[in-house]
């Protein structure tokens, strides 16, 4: 536990390591939210209502990428051979990089997500926030978090396989990007894409939240139990598909000599 406590602080001190990258990396996502806004008022003229809510939710979206960069270093402990020594160590390896990744998150949340979060509530205004919608938009980021990262190592694990899976992950970031209403919600596309987002876990990972913290409490289609229940069975089923194929790799890397 000391351990995974450690690898947490370690996170945290790393982002805290580069606070010019932090002051640059609040100015880039204040600029694609500007970009976004003169999109959305393009797309709406006369829609101020649904001006305002998209502008709000490029703005959210941009804060909820800045702590949701997922860093590992599984692919080049695979490719160069010191997995075999991580895996001789007395913890799980995949325990402290998901520590790890918190306390990331965490310094990211302290450098960037917050002082985003205040001038995007001083400059554009979040009408309908409540101390409960926050706290429940907390917790649902928290599992989306767990989420993104179980289908990054997913997508990694496949380095047991094949040499270079740069191309793979680069890919499946451009895809839950797409499909995770990230940049365009569900309800604003063709009732196809709707299906295959819907089928997909990405969805649980920017625009459920986003939603939670953003609708009003009267709209219809956001309720926050159905939201946590299904985040929390899609935890379940990439954590049983990242064991299964983490055993799997294991036992590959034990019959090559690593």
């Amino acid at each position: 536990m000391k351990k995974l406590n450690a690898m947490v602080y370690m996170g945290i001190k790393t982002k805290f390591a580069y606070r010019g990258g932090a002051l640059l990396h609040i100015a880039v996502s204040a600029f694609s939210v500007l970009i976004l806004a003169v999109f959305w008022k393009a797309l709406y003229p006369e829609n101020v209502e649904t001006q305002k809510y998209m502008i709000r939710y490029a703005a959210l979206s941009q804060i909820l990428s800045t702590f949701y960069a997922v860093e590992s270093k599984l692919p080049e402990d695979i490719r160069s051979g010191d997995i075999a020594l991580s895996l001789l160590k007395p913890w799980n390896y995949l325990a402290v990089m998901l520590q790890e990744n918190i306390g990331k998150m965490l310094g990211n949340l302290i450098l960037v997500g917050l002082p985003a979060f205040l001038i995007c509530f001083l400059v554009i205004g979040l009408e309908n926030l409540k101390w409960t919608k926050l706290c429940f938009f907390v917790f649902s980021v928290l599992l989306a978090f767990l989420i993104l990262y179980l289908v990054r190592i997913l997508v990694e694990l496949s380095c047991f396989w094949i040499i270079e899976a740069w191309s793979l992950v680069f890919l499946s970031d451009v895809i839950v990007r797409i499909f995770s209403g990230s940049f365009i919600p569900s309800f604003l596309m063709p009732a196809w894409a709707q299906s295959i987002m819907e089928a997909l876990p990405f969805i649980w990972i920017y625009e459920m939240p986003l939603r939670i913290l953003l609708e009003k409490e009267e709209a219809a289609g956001v309720n926050m139990g159905y939201v946590f229940s299904l985040q929390i069975v899609w935890i379940v089923i990439l954590t049983i598909l990242t064991a299964m194929i983490w055993k799997r790799g294991r036992k590959r890397l034990a019959v090559q000599g690593g």
